[in-house]
């Protein structure tokens, strides 16, 4: 078939009859096609609703079109034999149709699959991007030192492992502001990470792409697994992919491997100490260096998941059932022994060094300005009204903000810790 039908009716059933190559130089005012050579069955979206019936079973199409070689076409009429052995044209289709039975094209949409993160160059690596400093051509730009992203992947995430992220204002569901500073932004997808690392229990995963996330500071990479997960129910269906904290050091198309089982049990499952490895704190060398570390068996890692944090194994004691480990605060606490964790640092350790440079630049994260309580009146800030000096800093509420202590030592989880953070 020529490339004209082919662009104009690709998704029809073509019957014997074919449309003899258009002469160039002019435009498609009309389109005569013979009866019973086309059979309309999807009609494409892009064709206009406005059809015509022509004499002896012709229609005509009323367009501006441009073939893509800037030709038209015009058809002769089919043999008479043809035409009455053929249904007819008006039978097959209906100039007049429903909004539901009109294919729709997805504008931007480019097909299946995503594109693969390119490898980047030797001895770069990716999973910690530099801070990078913008030519001062604006007194904002001055200032500005931002995160590279250019070896990170370019591409949407992974929708299905994504859900909207409603908008609090920072206020909590009775209304109030609960806590301050907090409004506008740009729109933000969640990405359901696995901090449980528990779905894909044993399966090698592969890490395929390295992505930024907004909803954090630490980097995440896309796992795809050998096999899907036997553990999450069939409603919730199944996937091979997974994300999780990109940890320090791996490469793209590196293998990572999480396992709660026992290596030393027939059964079980010999996982290495290598970064992006999970296993419990029990079979862990004493002195590594881990991340994501749960605080209860099987909720999912809570402590040292911001960019650059990590916590090092200091014991082990088996009678207590307990490790204890040294955050990156400097603060020693005792975790159950059967908690998971990950082997290495969490990626993007340079985020530290980044500077917002203008005030435009934090809205568009969601945070909005502060106040400064000397600014206000007295009823609004215990320092407002005031000049300089006379009381030391405090909040709004009265609470002392410079060095003083908060933490309430009646908790249940005061006796795991064993040294506290300096001051």
């Amino acid at each position: 078939m020529h490339r004209l039908s082919a662009r104009l009716f690709g998704s029809c059933t073509v019957f014997p009859g074919r449309i003899p190559p258009p002469p160039t130089g002019t435009m498609l005012r009309s389109l005569l096609i013979p009866s019973g050579s086309l059979r309309l069955r999807n009609f494409p979206a892009f064709l206009p609703r406005s059809w015509s019936s022509a004499p002896g079973g012709v229609i005509g199409i009323s367009a501006g079109w441009r073939h893509a070689a800037g030709a038209a076409a015009a058809v002769a009429p089919a043999p008479a034999a043809e035409t009455s052995s053929s249904p007819s044209l008006a039978d097959t289709f209906s100039p007049h149709l429903d909004a539901d039975d009109v294919p729709r094209v997805r504008r931007g949409y480019k097909g299946p699959g995503t594109p693969k993160q390119p490898l980047p160059p030797p001895g770069i690596d990716i999973t910690r991007p530099p801070v990078i400093q913008r030519r001062p051509v604006t007194p904002s730009q001055r200032h500005t030192a931002l995160i590279q992203h250019s070896l990170l992947y370019r591409g949407r995430p992974l929708r299905r492992l994504c859900e909207g992220l409603t908008k609090t204002g920072g206020r909590s569901n009775t209304g109030q502001i609960s806590v301050r500073h907090i409004g506008g932004g740009h729109k933000r997808l969640y990405r359901r990470v696995d901090f449980v690392r528990a779905a894909h229990d044993g399966k090698v995963g592969v890490i395929e792409r390295v992505e930024y996330d907004p909803n954090r500071s630490a980097l995440l990479a896309l796992i795809r697994h050998r096999g899907k997960c036997a553990a999450v129910p069939d409603v919730q269906r199944p996937d091979r992919y997974a994300y999780i904290l990109c940890p320090a050091g791996v490469e793209l198309g590196g293998e990572v491997l999480a396992s709660r089982s026992d290596p030393t049990a027939p059964d079980g499952v010999v996982v290495d100490v290598r970064p992006g490895n999970a296993m419990r704190l029990r079979f862990m060398p004493v002195g590594t260096t881990v991340h994501n570390v749960e605080l209860r068996p099987g909720k999912g890692g809570v402590l040292c998941r911001s960019a650059g944090s990590s916590a090092q194994l200091l014991e082990r004691s088996v009678a207590k059932s307990l490790a204890l480990l040294r955050l990156a605060s400097k603060e020693q606490r005792y975790v159950p022994l059967d908690a998971m964790a990950t082997v290495g640092k969490v990626s993007n350790a340079e985020h530290k060094n980044e500077k917002m440079g203008k005030a435009g630049r934090n809205r568009w994260k969601g945070i909005r300005p502060s106040v400064r309580g000397i600014a206000m009146n007295p009823i609004d800030h215990p320092h407002g009204g005031r000049t300089n000096g006379g009381r030391p800093s405090v909040s709004p509420w009265g609470w002392y903000t410079k060095g003083m202590r908060t933490r309430n030592t009646k908790k249940a989880s005061q006796k795991m810790i064993m040294k506290r953070r300096p001051s």
